[in-house]
């Protein structure tokens, strides 16, 4: 009768052990941003858009200033600015973006490739920067 149990018992945490371990699997650990609603997200103006991203899975021990550097060189950028560290949650970074209107998802989307940013969590699924692009207006 005990065999019985602990033999349960075993398989009990091992069914309960590669649960976890598949739902640590399927964890996104590269850098993503999230985008709830595209029309709110991009502020068109006359001959700029402006978009306040927040990086997720960046540490607080990596230097905004690199990314710094990269965007703000990269043509049609008018001005772009990272915080230092995270605010509010652990591992977010909010930054703001500014560009020329002319060729602004090519100008969106090699900013975020400049800061290493690897997915876009929109629609309720994680999509490349690849896939995301069709959706920009």
């Amino acid at each position: 009768m005990k065999n019985k149990k602990l033999l349960f018992s075993m398989l009990l945490i091992l069914i309960g052990t590669s649960i976890f371990a598949q739902q640590d699997a399927n964890k996104i650990t590269e850098k993503y941003i999230v985008i709830d609603n595209i029309d709110d997200f991009f502020q068109i103006s006359e001959d700029r858009v402006t978009c306040n991203p927040i990086v997720h899975n960046i540490t607080d021990n990596e230097s905004a200033k690199p990314y710094h550097i990269k965007v703000n060189e990269l043509k049609n950028v008018i001005k772009f600015s990272m915080k230092s560290h995270s605010e509010e949650y652990e591992n977010q970074r909010k930054c703001k973006l500014i560009i020329n209107k002319n060729n602004y998802k090519n100008t969106f989307i090699s900013s975020l490739i400049a800061m290493e940013v690897t997915y876009i969590y929109y629609n309720k699924e994680y999509l490349t920067l690849e896939q995301f692009y069709s959706y920009i207006k």
